[in-house]
């Protein structure tokens, strides 16, 4: 008469679901374009400037990798998506 007694069950939404909502969010937009940038720039200017005269720096690395920066930001990204969505 009534119907069947039944307990109206949640809806769960997916991991992948979660995951992909944490890329709306502007902050982590901003990021991915500015390690994008980086990025560029680190493979476009990746020979170091020499000084004009001074051959004593000439093909030499100073020791610094702007490419880590470039893959910090993005590990900073991709964790902070991973833990957001879990």
């Amino acid at each position: 008469m009534f119907g069947k007694n039944k307990i109206a069950l949640p809806s769960i939404t997916s991991f992948m679901d979660l995951f992909y909502r944490q890329f709306e969010d502007p902050n982590i937009q901003k990021l991915i374009v500015a390690g994008t940038i980086y990025t560029i720039f680190c493979l476009w200017g990746s020979t170091s400037p020499t000084v004009e005269g001074d051959d004593s720096k000439a093909g030499k690395d100073d020791g610094r990798s702007p490419e880590y920066e470039a893959l910090t930001i993005f590990t900073g990204v991709a964790l902070s998506t991973l833990i957001c969505a879990w």
